[in-house]
């Protein structure tokens, strides 16, 4: 039954809360979940009146292998790894082919999470293809003015320990281009009508700072 519910994704068990809370032997599923991972029955009476509550903050619960965190619409399992920040440098385009797909689409169309779209001439190498930083600031696709990225990120109910782990694409003047699979820079707003000039990065799935 938990696996109709749920998805594995590079080790990492992720299940909808709607899903779940849906489940009419709830006490009995949450055991048979989270007990082989190492987490004890307090645990899971309280990640319980957790799914039972309608508001909450997000939380986590960690045993000896694994943590559990709970957003606002999801419960992620993920084995405990010690963290090991990146920070690639690219050069040039030919540089950043091993961790992107690169190319010249013939129109503008919304890119997928995994894509990011740019006019070439305001690329300015070498970019940098790194994880978040505590100081890290950029204005958003679609807001006015700049705001601090951990702020942004907790309010796209990224959980603090994502947080640290998701990437950036920066580029030479330092400013951020584009959150790995959340938004680009306003700055950057591609204009449809150069569409001579568009560049499309794909990041490849496997070059990603999984977690």
């Amino acid at each position: 039954r938990i696996k109709n519910i749920s998805q594995n994704e590079n080790g990492c068990i992720s299940i909808p809360k709607n899903k779940l809370n849906k489940e009419k032997f709830l006490p009995s599923l949450i055991h048979r979940l989270i007990k082989p991972f190492g987490f004890n029955s307090s645990q899971e009476k309280d990640l319980q009146k957790i799914l039972e509550s309608e508001f909450h903050s997000v939380k986590k619960f960690v045993s000896k292998t694994h943590t559990i965190y709970i957003d606002h619409q999801n419960i992620s399992i993920r084995k405990n790894t010690s963290f090991q920040p990146i920070e690639i440098k690219f050069s040039s385009f030919e540089e950043m082919k091993s961790n992107f797909e690169i190319t010249s689409p013939k129109e503008f169309s919304i890119p997928n999470k995994n894509e990011f779209i740019i006019e070439k001439h305001k690329l300015i190498f070498p970019l940098v293809w790194r994880n978040t930083l505590t100081s890290d600031k950029f204005q958003p696709l679609g807001m006015k003015g700049k705001k601090l990225l951990s702020r942004f990120l907790k309010d796209e109910n990224i959980s603090a320990d994502e947080r640290k782990r998701k990437m950036v694409l920066v580029n030479g003047n330092s400013d951020i281009l584009w959150v790995d699979g959340l938004r680009s820079n306003e700055r950057y707003r591609v204009n449809p009508e150069n569409h001579l000039q568009l560049i499309k990065l794909k990041l490849i799935g496997a070059k990603r700072n999984t977690f």
